[in-house]
């Protein structure tokens, strides 16, 4: 948990966001949501083929199982190929296995070099490893040849890591536009993203020394259904170091009841109420 990572103090201002430890992923269903090559098409042909059917983020074991037997079963189908390779390599990240996470996105990149929704997965693969220096370089020279949402949202969480915070800000407010013009994006799946965006946003201007714009930013989240309270730590430790404190109490209460027992609130709770 964040909490756990920050330094005590006996006063003010709150804990320094500089040493947090970063959560180790955009949350990783939205990454996996986002760039899951669609078997649709093959699926309603094929519904037996539980590669199509397990989950690769919730289930890794049963999808490298599933997979493995279909690209083995019908590795002569190209497009069943890349499908197995794809949902696997997924899966085997998911499971910390990252060398065979990174050769079967290799393999399917042998076959088509220039689809970037592998790419990309590749690049987070590098980051899942902690090589954040090679997934900034790749997302890079993947955001020349396709001008996408995920890349800019993945750079910004990867240039979050390297603390390059001015520059994870300029990625993540590219974000927005990006993904409200994505055809394939609904609403669920438009806000889950932008609160990734938000969050790493928010976290990059703590870092920065701009609380107010933090908190701000970090706000913009709250009305929308998340995984956990990140926003609400974000945004709270945001108003107590730009001094808008009278709106923390109610905030934090309101965060509390939304998350009750949440380590990182549960963490600035106790630091309010030694102020």
């Amino acid at each position: 948990m964040i909490a756990d990572a920050l330094k005590q103090t006996n006063g003010r201002p709150f804990p320094p966001i500089h040493s947090i430890v970063l959560e180790t992923a955009v949350r990783i269903s939205i990454v996996v949501a986002a760039l899951l090559i669609s078997g649709s098409a093959f699926a309603q042909e094929t519904s037996d083929l539980s590669c199509f059917d397990a989950d690769p983020v919730t289930n890794p074991p049963e999808t490298i199982t599933a997979c493995t037997a279909l690209i083995d079963e019908k590795g002569g189908d190209q497009d069943l190929l890349l499908f197995g390779l794809h949902r696997r390599g997924i899966a085997k990240r998911q499971a910390g296995d990252m060398e065979g996470s990174i050769a079967d996105f290799e393999q399917y990149l042998k076959i088509e070099p220039d689809n970037t929704a592998t790419l990309r997965m590749l690049a987070w693969t590098y980051r899942e490893q902690g090589r954040s220096e090679r997934a900034e370089a790749s997302y890079t020279s993947i955001l020349e040849q396709d001008d996408h949402w995920q890349g800019w949202l993945s750079r910004c969480a990867v240039r979050t890591d390297l603390g390059r915070y001015s520059l994870a800000v300029s990625d993540c407010m590219q974000v927005e536009e990006r993904v409200n013009q994505d055809p394939d994006a609904d609403q669920e799946l438009r806000e889950s993203v932008m609160q990734d965006a938000w969050y790493f946003w928010s976290l990059s201007l703590n870092q920065m020394n701009k609380p107010a714009e933090a908190a701000r930013v970090a706000r913009r989240g709250l009305g929308t259904k998340d995984i956990n309270a990140r926003l609400y730590f974000v945004t709270l430790v945001g108003l107590w170091n730009s001094d808008q404190t009278e709106e923390i109490d109610s905030l934090l209460s309101e965060g509390l009841q939304k998350y009750p027992g949440d380590a990182d609130l549960e963490y600035f709770l106790s630091e309010w109420e030694k102020r």
